[in-house]
């Protein structure tokens, strides 16, 4: 998918379907955070990017290029005894979110 081939190849495709049409490529991503408008509770923010906006702008916070999404709450899981199977178990509600 990240060749330059398969993209010309899709666009040339999408022409055929919508002449005025073009791939956008988007990135989600997320990181953990201290969130201090909701009493410095940590969460997740999920951001959205177009990913053709060259790095230097999209870097830059004060660019405006990424909008949020939605926050993933975070639980310490603490009625899990066992710190192994508490990491596994807030992984997986991560990735399940």
């Amino acid at each position: 998918m990240h060749t330059g081939k398969w993209w010309w190849e899709t666009q040339k495709k999408l022409n055929e379907l919508c002449p005025d049409g073009t791939i956008v490529p988007i990135i989600i991503s997320s990181d953990k955070t201290q969130v201090t408008m909701f009493r410095n509770k940590t969460a997740y923010p999920v951001y959205l990017t177009i990913s053709n906006i060259p790095k230097e702008s999209h870097c830059k916070p004060s660019s405006g290029s990424y909008i949020l999404l939605a926050y993933l709450p975070t639980s310490c899981l603490e009625h899990i005894p066992n710190k192994a199977s508490r990491r596994r178990a807030i992984a997986n509600l991560y990735f399940d979110a």
